[in-house]
């Protein structure tokens, strides 16, 4: 059996999301600044929460398992400070107006609503579902039972966790270098230069390089557990055609706790345990052709490639991470796989637009050549997989494991 300390309402707040902005322009001779700077300000709270009351403004009726509950605010959650600089530059090559060499490096950071409140707010912290066991001794499909009560009792086994609807002592915990203080707040840097040449009138090309990065990352933490309780492992790559060599290569690097269900999580920055990286550098060569007659084409190539690195992680295997891009990758993980390279991709993208001689309407044409999914193979490896090297079955009984980089 599931019992849910349902119905129950959440309520945070996003008090300030602000934005200042200054901006100005120079221009000397052939050359033309733009100069910026951002602050931002963001701040989230969970206000203090009377069950009953809330439960009454949406009409809903009173928990069936646990009693209505009071919760006390929670402020700053986060409270963030930020100053972001955009930089740009332009320069005539040749003072004629037909060639332009730019560059910018801008910050900015990321996006942010109620998500890091909610996962602050008390409601959401609590034991919010217990499971107990039944057993249907007279076969009448009813369990037999005060469900109210978490002791065991008629039927009903006792419930798995004795905390219900109370506030849950695993859940993880935010530390104050990931909620509070100037620029503590996960961002990106873009850097850009490049090259506009107009070849006649109504034709230019432009060549550009585009490098983003990004900070400020945050891990969970499982303080609860150390490096020494964890142990590596290898499993055998199933025979299969389709993986490299055909299979049944060792597959090594991987761990697995000592410590199963041992939780104190704390979500910090990545800082504290060693550098992550995250990586995109890319270039673009576009054109555009303005023709009499209103006839346009645009379009052009891009070379580009995102790389991630969080091999430093290996050395405590039970970090989680998180990430403002999506290539990172999580335990278990072997060393090899946790530098990720991809191939540089190649997309082409052309669209044109032709006015039809009648009742002012165009006809218009797109070509797009786009890379494809990533291939990858994950295997879910059982105790008998991992036994011959770990000497035990995996803690969790089984584990995904990725089969090539």
């Amino acid at each position: 059996i599931v019992q849910y300390a349902s119905p129950w309402v959440v309520e945070s707040w996003m008090n300030a999301d602000l934005g200042l902005f200054a901006q100005d322009q120079w221009n000397f001779r052939r050359m033309t600044l733009n100069l910026g700077l951002r602050y931002d300000y963001f701040n989230g709270s969970v206000p203090a929460q009377d069950e009953a009351e809330l439960l009454d403004r949406f009409e809903l009726p009173d928990p069936v398992f646990v009693p209505v509950r009071k919760f006390d605010p929670v402020n700053d959650v986060p409270n963030w400070h930020d100053l972001s600089p955009r930089l740009g530059v332009a320069y005539d090559l040749f003072g004629d107006g037909k060639t332009a060499v730019k560059a910018s490096l801008s910050q900015y950071v990321a996006g942010q609503t109620v998500a890091i409140a909610d996962a602050n707010n008390p409601l959401n912290t609590s034991v919010n579902s217990v499971f107990r066991t039944w057993t249907d001794a007279d076969r009448d499909w009813v369990p037999d039972c005060d469900l109210v009560s978490t002791l065991q009792n008629g039927e009903c086994g006792q419930v798995d966790n004795l905390a219900f609807g109370q506030p849950n002592a695993q859940a993880s915990r935010y530390a104050d270098d990931v909620l509070h203080g100037y620029s503590r707040r996960p961002y990106s840097w873009e850097f850009s230069t490049g090259i506009q040449r107009e070849l006649m009138p109504g034709i230019a090309v432009n060549g550009s390089y585009y490098r983003r990065w990004y900070g400020n990352f945050t891990v969970t933490d499982n303080v609860a557990q150390t490096a020494s309780d964890f142990s590596s492992y290898c499993i055998t790559a199933p025979v299969n055609p389709s993986l490299p060599g055909g299979g049944g290569y060792p597959v090594c690097g991987l761990y697995d706790t000592n410590k199963f269900g041992v939780i104190s999580n704390v979500i910090t920055q990545v800082k504290n345990y060693g550098r992550q990286q995250d990586v995109y550098d890319g270039v673009d060569l576009t054109t555009s052709v303005r023709l009499p007659g209103s006839v346009t084409l645009d379009g052009g190539v891009n070379v580009g490639r995102e790389r991630a690195n969080n091999c430093f992680l290996n050395d405590k295997p039970q970090l989680t991470v998180t990430s403002t891009a999506p290539l990172i990758a999580n335990s278990p993980r072997t060393d090899s796989y946790c530098d990720v390279r991809p191939p540089f991709q190649t997309q082409v993208k052309f669209f044109g637009v032709y006015p039809l001689p009648w009742w002012g309407l165009q006809t218009s044409a797109t070509f797009q050549s786009l890379p494809g999914p990533q291939i990858l193979a994950s295997y879910t490896a059982s105790s008998a997989d991992a036994r011959p090297t770990l000497g035990r079955n995996l803690s969790s009984g089984t584990a995904t494991v990725a089969l090539i980089p």
